[in-house]
């Protein structure tokens, strides 16, 4: 086969990992990730040639992650790192495994940064999931910290309230 023709299907595999993974845009992103898209990097382990369309197609899937710049980056780092030793394995089993690990690793350690809930400055907001909690006096007041009462918030279906992350209106992923 020509240069021309891997090439093209190269940019077609990685329309296909991207479509998968924007399409399943709620389980693809956030602290809990299942990308069905991932199946594909077995396609490494039979020929190499695969390895450039499954690294663009993992970089363009996560142009439509909450997490930015960072994802985008270290997500497709993971992917290529991953899917890199395959080829060079006689294992299937074991060669499935390296996404498996550098996935783990990487993608683990960036969710734990990015992901991670944060205390909320001025003390009395605790966190719960990455979700604010809100703090009521015993009347069932909204607590009033430096003259600011308390954001009105939707419910969630556990009876806390819920802010949604800006990214996700942004790319409009359901929450």
């Amino acid at each position: 086969m020509g240069k021309e023709t891997w090439l093209l299907r190269n940019a077609l595999l990685a329309a296909v990992y991207a479509a998968l993974t924007l399409g399943l845009a709620p389980l693809s992103y956030g602290p809990i990730q299942i990308r069905f898209s991932e199946c594909l990097t077995l396609l490494a382990f039979y020929n190499p040639k695969w390895i450039p369309g499954l690294t663009a197609g993992c970089f363009l899937a996560n142009l439509g992650s909450p997490f930015g710049l960072p994802d985008m980056l270290l997500g497709t780092l993971a992917t290529f790192l991953g899917i890199w030793p395959m080829h060079r394995m006689k294992n299937p089993l074991l060669a499935s495994l390296c996404p498996v690990v550098s996935n783990g690793v990487l993608i683990g350690a960036e969710l734990d940064v990015l992901a991670a809930p944060r205390s909320v400055p001025g003390g009395s907001h605790g966190l719960h999931r990455g979700r604010r909690m809100p703090q009521r006096h015993s009347a069932g007041e909204p607590a009033v910290e430096d003259g600011h009462e308390e954001r009105n918030l939707p419910e969630n279906i556990d009876g806390m309230k819920n802010e949604v992350p800006l990214a996700q209106h942004l790319i409009f992923i359901p929450h």
